[in-house]
């Protein structure tokens, strides 16, 4: 793992938002090429390239960034906190084997393990998750490397998603 890979926050690596900042952001300070519409904030390519990576099976280590990114899930992204806390968990949890088992009190050490308050998650936690943020985003730089309208891009990303 690179040493960002224990960083205590979502990691969008500089290639990544420089990607998405070509498509747009509105809360970045350069608006982007697309026509029709922006991200509304970084945290939702982030999660785009999240799961595109978990439904992928692919992760990988989180590149360099010289930016901070949040640790927790802002804007409207923050009305989905519960499934993205579940998915996130419910990965962990697999990786250790313990979907299927019945032994409570493993998964309750596992939740000490993974979460680190209400709204955060530990370095393991942020980890897994920005694993599979860096291998979807590979998926999507190789496969929509040059698209800059935002519903265009959307329609490719749905389409890689769902095959």
């Amino acid at each position: 793992m690179s040493e960002e890979g224990g960083r205590a926050s979502f990691i969008m690596s500089d290639e990544m938002r420089e990607y998405f900042n070509k498509i747009g952001v509105k809360t970045s300070r350069k608006s982007g090429e697309s026509k029709t519409g922006y991200f509304p904030a970084l945290i939702h390519p982030f999660y785009l390239s999240m799961i595109m990576g978990i439904a992928k099976k692919k992760k990988a280590d989180p590149q360099p960034m010289k930016e901070t990114m949040v640790d927790e899930w802002l804007s409207d992204a923050r009305a989905y906190e519960e499934e993205l806390d579940g998915l996130g968990f419910y990965l962990h949890c697999k990786s250790l084997g313990l979907v299927n088992d019945e032994a409570d009190n493993r998964i309750l050490d596992e939740m000490k393990s993974f979460f680190e308050g209400e709204a955060k998650y530990t370095n393991e936690g942020y980890a897994l998750m920005n694993k599979y943020a860096q291998g979807g985003f590979q998926i999507i730089l190789d496969r929509i490397p040059d698209t800059r309208d935002l519903s265009d891009w959307l329609s490719l990303y749905l389409t890689i998603l769902e095959e």
